[in-house]
């Protein structure tokens, strides 16, 4: 956001709590990544070149990543960290903001024109069950601790660890404590589809699924992203499409049973399309290994209560637990927006219902970056919604009126209500419809979306841009400057 401002000669300012750029990429747990390959998972216009191609880079290496960016586009006099925003205000006048600050040296109040919101989607308040016996547990000297406070192996060394969830930083934390701990076991309410990182060991997930072919697939499955500028089919043929390739996508997730060893207590009870879009996770080889030669426990079952001996399950069995770490993810808040920004914000249980996920229709001066969005190359569509809100600012892209706003919202959310799980993202979620999402970003910006026929012509162009994934690569030249 601050680099698309920057290039289009806005005053920016950037306000983050943490000590270095980066977002939650400062601080991960141990052993955390990227779960997208890092061709997938680039700025536009800065290629990572550090990093192997085809590689899933750490939190580490991602940090270093983003610092180079910051370099590169000589962004560092536009941050301001070690400063908290306490809260958003309105000034008397209703026109802008004032920005309520906390830094070491003291408080302050600053005013500007317009607000954006970058903070991610993850970065808010720790989801952390509540537990009965939980005193007694830690009085016996064992720790509950929250995925984020997982930092180093060191917690885990020696110790019969169980991690709680079943999405991907579960997976990531129990494989990583299993190399060091005693016994390591994942305990969860429900299995989750895990997508192999290469399809029957072979092809490359993002070839297939990142595709204009692999978006035919799921447009054909269920449905397309409403109100689109590309479309695949009409509304009386999706209903026949979906019927054709349901038992395609029954193939598909013997697949992933198989690769992944997903069976038994471990075996998902839903369907895996509809289940990605709530618990989407891209694994490695190595969780299905450590489990196959019994260095990883799976345990389908809900926590009665703890004890000093450790947990005891619903079903009447006891797991020995030294440590437990709640991989359960965040909840997000808005209390830093005044109340009646809030209230005319469109919040629910299944979060924040934006116009094309970035502005809400009735609140003047505030969009949201990257922070109600989920795509498979996230990085890659904050630096488009960036943009997007950048040439909003300087009167390239006109939005709607209010009303129009709405509507599109209202069709959004029944579409995505008719089929996806009910999840506290579920208003974010775009995931394998990434590439309908970014042409609407590139036609609000009269932009080419076709980015491969652009560069390469004729039949083999055409091939390249229905056959091969969308890469970061293919946004390149979009920013302002460049």
């Amino acid at each position: 956001m601050a680099r698309s401002l920057k290039a289009a000669g806005y005053e920016c300012t950037v306000f983050d709590k943490a000590p270095s750029a980066g977002g939650l990429w400062v601080e991960n747990y141990h052993g955390s990544g990227i779960q997208a390959p890092k061709e997938m998972y680039e700025f536009p216009d800065f290629e990572w070149s550090e990093a192997k191609k085809g590689s899933f880079p750490s939190t580490k290496e991602v940090k270093k990543y983003i610092e180079g960016f910051v370099e590169n586009f000589q962004l560092s006099p536009l941050l301001r960290l070690n400063t908290a925003v306490a809260k958003v205000s309105l000034p008397e006048n209703k026109q802008g903001w004032n920005f309520h600050l906390q830094h070491p040296s003291g408080s302050k109040t600053e005013h500007f024109d317009y607000a954006v919101v970058a903070s991610g989607m993850y970065s808010q308040t720790k989801n952390m069950p509540r537990l009965r016996g939980a005193q007694e547990f830690e009085s016996a000297g064992k720790k509950i601790l929250h995925s984020s406070e997982y930092l180093t192996d060191e917690l885990a060394k020696g110790k019969k660890v169980v991690v709680l969830g079943c999405g991907k930083s579960a997976i990531d934390i129990v494989t990583d404590t299993a190399k060091v701990s005693d016994r390591s076991t994942l305990l969860f309410r429900n299995a989750h589809w895990g997508v192999p990182q290469k399809l029957a060991g072979l092809i490359p997930f993002q070839d297939i699924f990142c595709s204009r072919f692999g978006q035919f697939l799921v447009n054909a499955y269920v449905g397309e992203l409403p109100n689109s500028c590309t479309t695949f089919s009409s509304p009386w043929q999706q209903p026949l499409l979906s019927n054709i390739f349901t038992p395609i996508f029954k193939a598909v997730e013997l697949l992933f049973k198989f690769q992944l060893q997903q069976t038994g207590s471990y075996e998902p009870k839903v369907d895996l399309v509809e289940d990605l879009y709530g618990y989407a996770q891209i694994l490695s080889s190595e969780f299905k290994q450590m489990r196959k030669f019994d260095q990883i426990d799976t345990v389908h079952g809900r926590i009665h209560k703890l004890s000093s001996e450790g947990i005891r399950l619903q079903s009447g069995e006891t797991l020995p637990c030294d440590v437990l770490i709640c991989a359960t993810g965040f909840s997000k808040t808005y209390d830093y927006l005044p109340k009646e920004i809030q209230e005319g914000l469109d919040i629910e249980k299944d979060g924040l219902w934006l116009y094309r996920h970035c502005i809400p229709p009735s609140i003047p001066n505030l969009a949201f970056c990257g922070s109600e969005i989920a795509t498979i190359s996230n990085i890659t569509t904050h630096g488009l919604q960036a943009e997007w809100i950048t040439a909003i600012l300087q009167g390239k892209v006109t939005l709607p009126n209010q009303t129009d706003m709405m509507d599109e919202i209202k069709d959004t959310k029944e579409w995505k209500r008719s089929w996806m799980p009910l999840t506290s993202s579920r208003a974010n979620l775009v995931l394998l419809h990434q590439i309908q999402y970014h042409d609407q970003l590139l036609a609000d910006m009269q932009l080419n979306n076709k980015r491969k026929q652009m560069k390469t012509s004729g039949f083999a162009g055409t091939l390249k841009e229905y056959l091969e994934p969308y890469l970061s690569k293919d946004y390149n030249n979009i920013i302002t400057s460049s």
